[in-house]
């Protein structure tokens, strides 16, 4: 009977702690300035749901990070609402970039797929010197807007610079 007792007292000791323990977690969107995200409740091992984009003026949303950013380039991982489970209450915290900033780097990317063979010898110096310091500018976490967008006018410059060369054909 004594033994009866002891397990009957174990397993309500038991169910008493698993209703304490916490079933559900509450996943806080930080939009870092931009607009308001509703919190969301998600039980124990799902997915949190994607709020979507927040705005924030002239700034591009990069995605929901679950660590605060340093600067608008830090490095990271996103949260990835298709495989990460919520496990506790979490902070998503909006990552931004400055549009001005964006542009420089898609046109560094476009810009160098461009091949030296098919320009003037002279335009394609004035234009890697353009690249070469627009890459500076791009990867300089202290860069402000009118560095970054002086970084852009002087390389679509020197792209609309680029000439190719004429040939001359002798018959």
């Amino acid at each position: 009977m004594k033994r009866i007792l002891h397990t009957l007292i174990g397993i309500a000791a038991l169910g008493t702690i698993a209703s304490c323990s916490k079933d559900t977690y509450t996943v806080t969107f930080n939009s870092e300035g931009g607009t308001a995200i509703a919190s969301q409740q998600i039980a124990g091992g799902q997915r949190a749901i994607n709020p979507g984009s927040p705005t924030r003026g002239e700034l591009v949303f990069l995605g929901w990070y679950s660590t605060p950013a340093v600067s608008t380039r830090s490095a990271g991982a996103e949260w990835n609402f298709k495989k990460d489970v919520v496990s506790s209450d979490t902070t998503l915290h909006a990552r931004w970039q400055e549009g001005a900033l964006l542009r420089l780097e898609t046109l560094i990317q476009r810009a160098g797929t461009l091949r030296s063979v098919d320009y003037t010898d002279h335009s394609w110096n004035l234009f890697t010197d353009a690249m070469e310091a627009a890459k500076s500018v791009a990867a300089d976490p202290d860069s402000d807007s009118d560095r970054i967008a002086e970084a852009v006018a002087n390389l679509e410059a020197a792209i609309h610079s680029l000439s190719v060369p004429h040939i001359i054909i002798k018959i």
